[in-house]
């Protein structure tokens, strides 16, 4: 069963070898890549959320704080169209901030939340990449 589930071209078969030695099975890999896929999506759902709410938060407070400046009496009076200029730039630039940080932040996540999967894609790459550099 495990011939038909993987490409028995040599990477396929070291795959099974690494697999047998370490002892888990095609199903429990299997089993593993499922669980890492609805991890991954649940942590970039709540990613989504994140910035979400980061990005229209800062938009927010920028406003209100324009708005605020906009009923002190010593400050000149701005029209409505620069408060919303001044909450899409922060906005912009609070999102552009959390989108790097969320960004750099995803693998990390991801390892702690899913160790197997991790550590099995990496010795999957390894294995791959050995494969590759031995077939040239």
């Amino acid at each position: 069963m495990a011939g038909e589930l993987i490409n028995m071209d040599g990477v396929g078969t070291a795959l099974i070898s690494i697999a047998d030695k370490i002892g888990i099975t095609v199903m429990q890999m299997y089993n593993i890549y499922v669980y890492a896929q609805a991890t991954m999506a649940l942590v970039q759902i709540v990613m989504i959320i994140i910035w979400i709410i980061c990005t229209f938060g800062a938009m927010v407070i920028a406003f209100t704080y324009a708005h605020k400046l906009d009923d002190d009496e010593s400050i000149k009076k701005t029209n409505k169209a620069d408060r919303i200029c001044v909450a899409l730039l922060v906005g912009a630039v609070v999102g552009i901030i959390v989108t790097a940080i969320l960004a750099v932040l995803y693998i990390p996540v991801i390892a702690i939340m899913c160790p197997e999967y991790t550590a099995l894609k990496s010795l999957m790459n390894d294995v791959v990449s050995v494969a590759i550099s031995l077939k040239k």
